[in-house]
């Protein structure tokens, strides 16, 4: 893992809307399981700050979204990423 690398789930909830939750790459995907979930898989910071998603959670039959993903990621935490 690198510091950049981060896993994710996506989850599409009734009262929130679409939200992406972060965690740590040693956590796994099942920890953050709920019937809400729509994608799940990798997250990385690019050298660009643009937030990037791939891969897959196995466990959980999911795989991301890469383009819906990342733009929900970029626009969630701009405001983290807009100090660099």
């Amino acid at each position: 893992m690198t510091h950049t690398e981060c896993k994710y789930v996506v989850r599409d909830d009734p009262a929130n809307g679409m939200t992406i939750t972060v965690f740590p790459s040693d956590l796994s995907h099942y920890q953050f399981y709920d019937s809400n979930l729509i994608s799940a898989g990798l997250i990385q910071l690019r050298p660009d700050g643009k937030l990037h998603c791939y891969g897959r959670a196995p466990k959980l039959g999911l795989a991301n979204r890469p383009v819906a993903d990342s733009e929900l990621a970029n626009e969630q935490f701009q405001p983290l990423l807009s100090w660099r």
